[in-house]
């Protein structure tokens, strides 16, 4: 039941970071087909605005066919930019909820793709923890 809630959780905060969505979040609760609706007015993940511009997913597809991970990928630039304050942990964490989220929301649950679209989620994250402490310059934890 923890882990169900930690993965509505990031699924949340992702899309808090996001803008405000609505999308399965089924793949990180496994509790079925659960609607997440958040608008940026009603929570901030940060406060006050980070002015950075992210570039996509760097060295990496800013989508899987159809599922557009750039603003998550924006997202986790400005998560670990000099002007965030969220530990880097978190960041990376949010980032693979998000993309999770896109996956879901761009591919049924029946749709083959869905599973390899997680799959690409789970690659960026292990990207972004081996290879993303260099890169991170905001003032919460590095690791």
């Amino acid at each position: 039941m923890i882990k169900r809630l930690a993965g509505l959780l990031i699924a949340v905060v992702g899309l808090i970071m996001l803008g405000g969505a609505t999308a399965s979040a089924e793949a990180l609760t496994g509790a079925g087909n659960v609607q997440v609706t958040v608008t940026q007015a009603a929570v901030r993940a940060e406060p006050g605005p980070i002015n950075v511009q992210g570039d996509g997913c760097t060295w990496a597809p800013d989508q899987f066919y159809w599922a557009n991970f750039r603003p998550a990928c924006d997202a986790h630039d400005n998560c670990y930019s000099s002007g965030s304050r969220t530990p880097r942990l978190v960041c990376d964490d949010v980032l693979r909820g998000s993309l999770k989220v896109v996956c879901a929301g761009a591919f049924g649950p029946s749709n083959p793709l869905r599973a390899g679209c997680y799959s690409e989620a789970e690659t960026f994250y292990v990207a972004v923890r081996t290879l993303g402490k260099p890169h991170y310059q905001g003032s919460g934890n590095p690791y």
